[in-house]
């Protein structure tokens, strides 16, 4: 089977000589086993000393075998590994099958020093539920698991174009007279997100069954068991508001009166979707509570194409009235997939209603990012950075456009105007 490459790959491989537990957690379907699969290859080609164990924890035959911490080691000896001094990688698919996962694994942590053990899981509630059971501190090592991003569907879909994408990220290079080439690739990556299955199949139809499937999935395997019947129904009409609502301020009353559900209710859908894997709440960033929304979250689709299938709206980006908010939601998923750990992420917005649509902090300081995807063709910084700006003086601000380049200048504030598709080029300027 040809394995195709994940860019969070080369963080893993880093952990490979410590005993830390890693964990790769994220949606269904977003590729952990197949993650699993090039970490098993890696094993196999660059550590040829080291035994691997790949262990699908959905068989449930298998998972009988391996239920406790003494079957697990005697499960062990039946695959030939023993106590020598050679680490043995087990890598565990959907871990939080186990009915104690966590007692199991510290047990083999404290135990088992030559046992390197991988893990993926897709649902934190359970997999969080589960680790308060027994203490995982510094054992472990989380990663998250998203959909592809822009980079890495252009690599497994375009690999042509990835190569130069590639050159313009690494070497800083101008990238306004290819920008073209990229704007159909970007259309179809927003309209249909970065789901592995629906991005390798060749026909719209297809695409729309992968996502259908994908979706399905989750309300019957994830959330069925979590609600009571009464609410499943609700809950699929939360799904479908938010999606029509991406990009804009949360309001929980406003959706409670809506749905005539209780607001308790209310949150409690939010934290399933949000810890599903489905959605994610976007903070506001605020220094002075009475000028600043300062409690309102903005919410966006952790896949535009899942968005887009609750819809049932996959026509194309450029016709479509919701394009403004479908651009923003991608923008966002790109800056997260991105991200560092000493970054973070927020939205703005004034009492007086000016707004920028993204403030990435690092130690603290912001910079302030726009969305405005339409054909510019000269420098003009919007109103809402502007007032930004003058309040907080930052050095750098982005204007995410749809084929613009440039550079200028706006109170002491460097302005780089950037095509959408290298949203995560940001990162390049700022660190």
């Amino acid at each position: 089977m040809y394995l195709l490459n994940r860019t969070i790959i080369p963080k893993i491989i880093q952990q490979f000589d410590n005993n830390l537990i890693l964990i790769l957690i994220g949606a269904r379907q977003a590729g952990k086993t197949h993650l699993l699969k090039l970490i098993e290859a890696n094993i196999k080609s660059e550590h040829p000393d080291n035994k691997v164990l790949y262990l699908n924890l959905e068989d449930e035959s298998l998972l009988l075998q391996i239920a406790d911490y003494k079957n697990f080691l005697i499960f062990l000896k039946t695959q030939g590994v023993n106590g020598g001094h050679n680490k043995t990688f087990i890598l565990l698919d959907e871990f939080q099958k186990l009915p104690r996962p966590t007692k199991l694994l510290k047990l083999i942590y404290d135990n088992h020093p030559n046992l390197k053990i991988i893990a993926t899981g897709s649902s934190s509630l359970d997999i969080y539920k589960k680790m308060r059971e027994e203490s995982m501190a510094g054992r472990k090592r989380i990663f998250n698991v998203f959909p592809l991003s822009f980079n890495e569907f252009l690599s497994w879909q375009y690999p042509d174009l990835s190569k130069i994408f590639a050159r313009i990220i690494e070497k800083n290079l101008d990238p306004s007279s290819i920008s073209q080439n990229f704007v159909l690739p970007f259309n179809e990556f927003t309209v249909f997100g970065g789901y592995p299955r629906p991005v390798l199949t060749k026909t719209i139809e297809e695409k729309q069954e992968g996502l259908k499937e994908i979706y399905n999935s989750y309300i019957q395997r994830d959330i069925i068991g979590l609600l009571p019947t009464e609410d499943t129904v609700n809950f699929s009409k939360l799904v479908a508001i938010l999606a029509s609502q991406i990009s804009n301020l949360l309001n929980i009353n406003e959706l409670a009166n809506t749905l005539n559900c209780a607001r308790s209710t209310m949150e409690r859908f939010l934290f399933i979707l949000e810890n599903t894997f489905i959605i994610k709440q976007l903070p506001p960033y605020y220094t002075n509570k009475r000028k600043e929304i300062a409690k309102m979250p903005k919410v966006y689709f952790i896949d535009t194409g899942l968005r887009n299938f609750s819809q049932k709206n996959f026509a194309e980006l450029d016709i479509r009235s919701d394009i403004g908010q479908l651009v923003e939601n991608a923008v966002f998923l790109e800056l997260l997939k991105n991200f560092k750990v000493w970054h973070n992420i927020y939205f703005w917005r004034a009492s007086q209603g000016a707004e920028v649509d993204f403030i990435i902090t690092k130690n603290q300081e912001p910079f302030p990012v726009e969305v405005k995807y339409q054909p510019i063709k000269k420098q003009i910084t919007p109103s809402g950075m502007k007032a930004f700006i003058n309040h907080y003086k930052p050095k750098q601000g982005f204007v995410l456009t749809k084929d613009f380049y440039a550079q200028t200048e706006y109170n002491g504030c460097k302005i780089n105007f950037l095509p959408a598709f290298l949203a995560s080029k940001i990162f390049q300027f700022i660190d």
